[in-house]
C-alpha cells in the first residue's frame, strides 16, 4: 500500500543517521499475527507489519544467549540509563560493532520511522535512545535477574531477582513465564508518567504503580501496560463453532504484555510485545 511504501522510505531516511540501509519488501504476504483476526473482517482496517527472516533456528530458546550474541556487559551502572545519546556521546560507552549499539540504532531508526508516520514529527535535537539502556536490558534478559533494571522496576524493598537470566522459553501453560512479568515491571518503569507529590499511600490503584525507580527512593508511576492471559477467544464464547475457523486456536504463549501505542482510551487497539512489530491504529 501507498501507506507501508511512504514508511519503508521513512525508515531508510532516519537509518541514514546511523549509516543502515534496509532492504525492504513491500507486499500483502504477511506471516501469523494478531493483525490477521482484524483483516478477515475488514481489509481495509489499518495494519502495518515489519517482520524479518530469521537467522536463528532456536527461537526463543535457550540459545538467544549471551555468548551467541557476543555480548559483554559494559556495567555503567552509574549512568542515567534514560537519558537520551547523541551518537558521539554512545561511543564513549560501547564500540560501533558493539550489540549494543546496533540494537541502539536499529531500534531508533523504527521508532523515529513511526514518530514520523503517526505524529509527522521527529525529535528536535540528534540525541536518541541509550546503549547503556540496551546493556542494562541484555545482562538482565540473558544473565542476571539480579539487576540494576529490574530491581528499579520492583516494589520498594521487594526480593532481588535470582542471580541467572529468566525463562524466555514461551510454551504451554504451567511453564515459567518469569521474562513476561520483568516485561511489565519494565514498561511500567520506562514507558510511564511519574505523578508528582504521591507518596506510597496514595498510589492506588492500577493503572497508578509503586516502584523503586532509579533513586531507590520509590516512586508513583501512571503506567499504560497490560498483563493479560494470551487466550483465544474461541475458548471463551459460548457455543463456538470450532470448524469455523474464525478465530486463532493455536495460541500457547499463556501470558502476553501489551503496550497501548496509539492512544490510552482505545484498548481494543494493542501492540503485543511478540514478533514481528505490528501497529494497530
Amino acid at each position: 500500500s501507498a501507506k507501508a511504501e511512504s514508511f519503508a522510505a521513512e525508515l531508510n531516511a532516519q537509518s541514514q543517521n546511523f549509516d543502515i540501509k534496509f532492504e525492504l519488501k513491500v507486499g500483502t504476504n504477511i506471516p501469523p499475527t494478531s493483525a490477521q483476526s482484524f483483516l478477515r473482517k475488514n481489509l481495509s482496517f489499518p495494519a502495518l507489519i515489519l517482520n524479518s527472516k530469521p537467522h536463528n533456528r532456536y527461537y526463543h530458546s535457550i540459545y538467544d544467549n549471551a555468548a551467541n550474541l557476543n555480548f559483554t556487559y559494559g556495567n555503567h551502572t552509574e549512568q542515567n540509563y534514560t537519558k537520551l545519546m547523541s551518537t558521539e556521546e554512545a561511543l564513549q560507552y560501547f564500540s560501533a560493532d558493539s550489540v549494543q549499539m546496533k540494537i541502539r540504532n536499529v531500534s531508533t531508526s523504527v521508532a523515529l520511522a513511526l514518530s514520523q508516520m503517526l505524529f509527522s514529527k521527529g525529535p528536535l535535537a540528534k540525541v536518541y535512545a541509550s546503549p547503556v539502556l540496551v546493556d542494562e536490558l541484555l545482562h538482565c534478559f540473558l544473565q542476571s535477574a539480579d539487576c540494576r533494571l529490574f530491581k528499579d522496576a520492583s516494589p520498594v524493598n521487594s526480593l532481588l531477582g535470582l542471580p541467572f537470566p529468566p525463562s524466555r522459553y514461551i510454551s504451554v501453560a504451567g511453564s515459567p513465564q518469569d521474562s513476561s512479568g520483568w516485561t511489565y515491571r519494565i514498561l511500567g518503569l520506562l514507558l510511564s508518567t511519574e505523578v508528582a507529590d504521591s507518596g506510597e499511600e496514595k498510589c492506588g490503584p492500577l493503572p497508578l504503580q509503586w516502584i523503586t525507580g532509579q533513586n531507590g527512593a520509590g516512586e508513583c508511576r501512571l503506567t499504560t501496560q497490560n498483563y493479560t492471559h494470551a487466550l483465544s477467544p474461541a475458548f471463551l464464547i459460548d457455543d463456538y463453532d470450532w470448524k469455523s475457523g474464525h478465530t486463532q486456536r493455536g495460541l500457547n504463549q499463556p501470558g502476553a504484555v501489551s503496550k497501548r501505542v496509539c492512544s490510552y482510551d482505545r484498548p481494543e487497539y494493542t501492540r503485543s510485545l511478540h514478533s514481528p512489530l505490528e501497529l494497530l491504529c
